[in-house]
């Protein structure tokens, strides 16, 4: 995925997973799994960075307000009750 930051940058992303976009954020995972979560705008803006301990090869589905990201050995579940 190539991101392009008029007037500023490019970031290229390498990974086997999707970026989606949820709740007005850009939520970012990599093969790693380290999900980094910007704000759509005019300025580049990491809204949190956040490593779930294992590494991640499939997208995340988004459902009823909440993220689902599958690990290696575990499906995490991010949202409010």
């Amino acid at each position: 995925m190539i991101l392009r930051i008029p007037g500023k940058a490019i970031l290229v992303i390498v990974s086997l997973v999707t970026t989606v976009l949820a709740d007005g954020l850009v939520y970012m995972p990599n093969d790693e799994g380290v999900v980094t979560v910007i704000k759509p705008g005019p300025k580049f803006e990491t809204v949190a960075r956040n490593d779930i301990g294992e590494r991640m090869m499939a997208s995340a589905a988004i459902s009823n307000g909440k993220i689902y990201l599958r690990g290696e050995k575990h499906l995490f579940c991010i949202g409010n009750e």
